[in-house]
């Protein structure tokens, strides 16, 4: 397997890109009777983007033992064009009940911006399918709380409440991680911190005020 290895990097260098060697190696490998993938062929778990006309709200929190978390909220169209966010330390006795304040300062924040048609998205499926059904809570916290989300999106001329992937909800966790480390409320109204940017270009979607030259 070595002389496999050393042959296979020496077409790469050969070829002089990555690309072509990649395909001169893997040509080679193939008459080896060993088989390798492509690492284009890995399959990246994005953001989904809401309907059209409909505003997505990215909702995500984090929490650890020792009470402390941190609540994340990323908002976009679905054309990825960020539209505002917050990030907010907060105090809780569970993950799930930070993944529902997460979402309740979510809908605050769309509800302060008069947006009426909105998916959220949250990687919290418990919340999430408490959200969707008339069940209650085993939490008593979460319930409350569910209660008073499910109050305030009555605002809304349409609601969708979404599960997905930590993975698709990324963008979210990035800023709930900001949260726990934060001093207090950050909210982004135009414009991202450059962590949060990153992510939103590793969606593979715009982001806010690139500079056309």
């Amino acid at each position: 397997m070595g002389s496999y290895l050393g042959m296979f990097l020496h077409l790469v260098d050969l070829e002089g890109s990555l690309p072509l060697g990649w395909e001169a190696a893997s040509k080679f490998m193939a008459s080896t009777n060993l088989t390798i993938e492509s690492p284009m062929s890995e399959q990246v778990l994005n953001w989904i983007p809401p309907p059209m006309d409909m505003i997505a709200i990215n909702c995500d929190g984090s929490w650890d033992i020792s009470g402390l978390g941190g609540k994340g909220v990323v908002i976009r169209n679905h054309l990825g064009l960020f539209m505002g966010g917050l990030a907010t330390p907060v105090r809780a006795t569970s993950v799930e009940v930070v993944e529902a304040l997460a979402i309740l300062a979510g809908v605050n924040l769309v509800v302060d911006m008069n947006l009426k048609a909105v998916q959220v998205q949250s990687d919290s499926q418990s919340v999430i399918s408490y959200l969707n059904s008339m069940a209650t809570c085993n939490n008593w916290r979460t319930n409350l709380i569910v209660e008073e989300i499910k109050w305030k999106s009555r605002f809304f001329d349409r609601v969708h409440w979404r599960w997905i992937s930590r993975e698709a909800n990324y963008v979210a966790h990035t800023a709930a991680q900001l949260g726990k480390q934060a001093l207090g409320l950050c909210i982004w109204s135009e414009t991202p911190l450059p962590s949060l940017t990153m992510v939103l270009r590793n969606d593979g979607l715009p982001c806010p005020h690139d500079d056309v030259n």
